[in-house]
């Protein structure tokens, strides 16, 4: 029985830059998971229906990453394909690598490209078109399986190109000419040696500073001014229960409101009537204060007020009937 056919291909040239823009390190693909499952899928299709064979005696020649392709042969879909492979019609292989964007995996080179620094190899694909000379590279984000679509790729270097250019470009230490207005503005606050960029930047810090620091004794101020505006209020308000013109219920009401304007409340408050006392109007034949348990008869009761006959009335409708009741 003769030895199965391999196909030796490249699925990485770390020495040339892919159609997205970036180098792919060998050094830096983590092999552990691909190594246990090195599966062979048709165009990156991460299902079994897509499975061409699996990959064999992955080594390294050089700055190239070259593994064996064994197909499967049973399937008629891999046939075809190893057949085209066979025939010299196809040529290319692209290696499907996860990343995660937390880890930094980009990182520019001396030579001011970008290398791909940290990656993991899940899958290799046999692919028509390579991106380069080496291959084809397929990205997919590691936290989320999904694939990394080129224009993403592209973004997310653009991006991490400018990121490196303003943290590389230099301070403006130069002269710094300021206006009439401005120097003024920065010299009533005994602010001096701002023409410098270090200079302004020092000034705002000090600015910020006691722009800080007088926040803080105003916030101070006014909670102690709200601390004291309260106990006013409650107060205010204890009293007026203490004396029955409110019920201990609406307390938390007249404190509301006496939070919001203590004048008001305090004038409200003083409008409502209290508790009436019946010895107000009361008084026996020698000019001292009876008391409402003195009301024992008609006599008595003609010797209150208006006022204090109401209230006694009121406050004992049973005794008024009896003291009436002929």
């Amino acid at each position: 029985m003769s030895e199965k056919k391999l196909y030796p291909f490249v699925l990485n040239d770390e020495n040339v830059i892919n159609s997205y823009g970036f180098r792919v390190r060998n050094s830096g693909i983590n092999f552990q998971r691909f190594d246990d499952n090195p599966v062979m899928l048709e165009d990156h299709r991460n299902e079994t229906a897509y499975v061409r064979g699996n990959w064999k005696n992955r080594r390294t020649e050089g700055s190239k990453l070259v593994m064996d392709g064994n197909f499967d042969v049973d399937l008629p879909a891999a046939q075809t394909l190893e057949g085209q492979v066979d025939r010299g019609f196809v040529k290319g292989a692209s290696p499907g690598l996860a990343i995660d964007w937390s880890e930094d995996p980009f990182e520019r080179q001396p030579d001011g490209n970008w290398d791909l620094i940290r990656s993991e190899m899940v899958e290799g694909t046999v692919c028509a078109v390579p991106s380069g000379p080496g291959s084809l590279v397929q990205l997919l984000d590691k936290r989320t399986g999904e694939i990394i679509t080129e224009d993403q790729i592209k973004l997310s270097l653009a991006q991490l190109k400018a990121d490196f250019k303003n943290s590389n470009t230099p301070t403006m230490e130069g002269k710094i000419t300021l206006t009439t207005d401005a120097a003024a503005f920065l010299l009533a606050f005994g602010l001096t040696n701002c023409d410098t960029a270090p200079g302004i930047s020092n000034a705002i810090m000090k600015l910020k500073a006691e722009l800080d620091s007088k926040d803080q004794k105003y916030n101070d101020l006014k909670t102690e001014h709200d601390k004291q505006i309260k106990l006013q209020a409650e107060a205010l308000v204890d009293a007026a229960i203490a004396a029955e013109k409110i019920v201990a219920g609406d307390k938390a009401e007249w404190v509301e409101l006496a939070l919001a304007n203590l004048s008001l409340a305090t004038k409200q408050i003083n409008k409502l009537p209290g508790k009436v006392s019946l010895t107000a109007g009361m008084s026996n034949s020698s000019g001292t204060a009876a008391t409402a348990t003195a009301v024992k008869s008609i006599d008595d009761f003609e010797k209150l007020s208006n006022e204090a006959k109401l209230a006694w009335k009121e406050a004992n409708p049973e005794e008024y009937k009896s003291l009436f009741k002929r």
